[in-house]
């Protein structure tokens, strides 16, 4: 197993913030019958695992900046069943966004004048 890197911690930073994101600009659709979560917040689109996905929604949840993930274990398997279908950001969570969003786009000027300099 190899040691995980600074530039590791801040790709989690990243997708855990993007997904945080996703979740905040689709607030005003929760609730809507034709509005599916899961056809925005998915691993492939955050360029994660499935697994690290469910890791990060597990740890969202305990953290309380979403609310109505469905956790359930059975004994017959090895991972938990993730029901993530009507999640939604707390109060909690938007805070987050918020006092991050400066970070953020702080490390975004950083990368671009990088790739600028190479």
């Amino acid at each position: 197993m190899r040691k995980k890197t600074e530039k590791d911690n801040m790709k989690a930073f990243n997708t855990i913030y993007k997904m945080l994101e996703i979740l905040e600009k689709n607030l005003d659709n929760v609730g809507e019958e034709c509005f599916d979560i899961t056809k925005e917040l998915f691993p492939e689109r955050l360029g994660i695992s499935k697994n690290r996905f469910d890791q990060y929604l597990i740890m969202l949840n305990n953290s309380g900046y979403i609310t109505n993930l469905d956790v359930r274990t059975f004994q017959s398997e090895d991972k938990p069943f993730i029901d993530y279908s009507e999640i939604s950001i707390s109060l909690e969570g938007i805070k987050y966004l918020a006092e991050n969003s400066l970070l953020v786009k702080a490390l975004n000027t950083l990368k671009d004048i990088k790739q600028i300099a190479t």
